[in-house]
């Protein structure tokens, strides 16, 4: 039989794969108490022989339980690139109906009444997310809002939220990757008293720790790594609960471009 601690991991290991899936060897150190060592024993008591392995092994089994299919070879991967659609067709759909099924009303509407509430409303992505949070700010514009995208690289984002405050909200956008230099700026953030909102692909995302609230999308790809599917929609539907709190502010709005495209003979 296993030691204590090694026990206490093969439970977290049931009930939270996704912590052990996509978070680091220091993630799992800190949501469960353990040591790294410990960590890796267990790994190698279950036959592995890292816990990288482990982990990898974790993964895949994430992934195909919620519908995914990951690739565990360079030969697969060539082979799904050159006929992919319908899988890449099925993979979206699945992140769709996945982030919908697990997505929290009340959760997104309070993220929903954060921003309204916000003097200002900085948005930071990582990587490809940052145009999912470049999306995010152009769509605050349909409903009377005004966010402020930003780089995650250190002096851009330090410049940007220097002086961000209690009255103010600061919202990560990632995907499957953990990277650090979100979860910095986001804690940045924190400290100075700001709200901190992580749009993830994972509540075991490092970034997710440090947020007061979190919304995720499934942002695994096909061909590629990553998908973008999910995350937009996530943006789209933060953006009609907003609307709700400001129906006002969003139908002025629609009427003026409807004046606009008819002035401009558009339509």
């Amino acid at each position: 039989s296993l030691p204590r601690k090694q026990q206490l991991l093969a439970r977290a290991l049931l009930e939270q794969p996704e912590v052990f899936a996509f978070g680091t060897l220091k993630a799992v150190e800190r949501a469960f108490g353990i040591s790294g060592v410990t960590a890796i024993r267990f790994a190698k008591n279950l036959g592995y022989e890292g816990y990288s392995d482990l982990q990898e092994d974790v993964r895949l089994g994430y992934f195909e339980q919620i519908g995914f299919q990951s690739p565990r070879d360079a030969d697969q991967v060539v082979a799904r690139t050159r006929g992919s659609v319908q899988e890449a067709i099925q993979q979206q759909r699945g992140a769709l109906e996945t982030t919908i099924a697990n997505l929290d009303p009340g959760e997104l509407d309070a993220v929903a009444k954060a921003i309204v509430a916000s003097r200002r409303i900085l948005v930071f992505g990582a990587g490809a997310a940052g145009l999912a949070a470049q999306l995010l700010v152009r769509l605050l514009r349909y409903v009377g809002l005004r966010g402020e995208w930003v780089p995650t690289t250190g002096v851009d984002a330090v410049l940007a939220s220097h002086d961000i405050g209690s009255e103010d909200i600061a919202i990560g956008v990632s995907l499957w990757l953990d990277f650090t230099e979100l979860t910095w700026i986001l804690g940045f953030c924190k400290a100075r008293g700001a709200r901190t909102v992580s749009l993830v692909g994972s509540h075991a995302s490092a970034a997710a720790r440090t947020s007061d609230h979190v919304l995720v999308a499934q942002a695994r790809g096909s061909t590629q790594t990553f998908s973008l599917v999910a995350p937009v929609a996530l943006v789209e539907l933060l953006i009609a609960q907003i609307a709700t709190h400001l129906p006002d502010e969003t139908l002025a709005i629609r009427q003026a471009l409807h004046d606009h495209y008819v002035e401009e003979r558009m339509i």
